[in-house]
């Protein structure tokens, strides 16, 4: 599991380095997942991938956990987040349709990609 996660974190790291040295406006754990598909798309098997499957597994059984220091954020900025409620609420809002709205193109696309892939076999 150590090792999976020592790749996981290196791949963030990566990322980070990449987004702060090239200024890009993608954030570098994003950048660092992207590189991570990339390689594993090329490998495909192999004990690195399985400790990776592991690890991954291994966080997501904890998600919850992750949410914990947000929470006490909120909780530690209450006036703030009542002062500015409704214009916090509407953002949320607009930018849960914005994400779905991308996403779901983006499905689209993929499929489109993927039928004219298999098409084409």
């Amino acid at each position: 599991m150590f090792k999976g996660l020592a790749v996981l974190l290196v791949f963030q790291l990566t990322g980070e380095i990449i987004a702060f040295g090239s200024h890009l406006p993608i954030p570098g754990p994003v950048l660092g997942m992207i590189l991570l598909i990339v390689c594993l798309r090329f490998r495909t098997s192999g004990r690195l991938v399985e400790d990776i499957e592991r690890t991954s597994s291994g966080l997501l059984s904890n998600l919850g956990l992750f949410f914990v220091p947000a929470g006490v954020g909120i909780m530690a900025m209450v006036q703030t987040v009542q002062s500015e409620g409704i214009k916090i609420g509407f953002i949320l809002i607009a930018s849960t349709f914005l994400t779905l709205i991308v996403s779901v193109w983006i499905f689209i696309q993929t499929r489109k990609v993927v039928e004219r892939h298999r098409e084409t076999q």
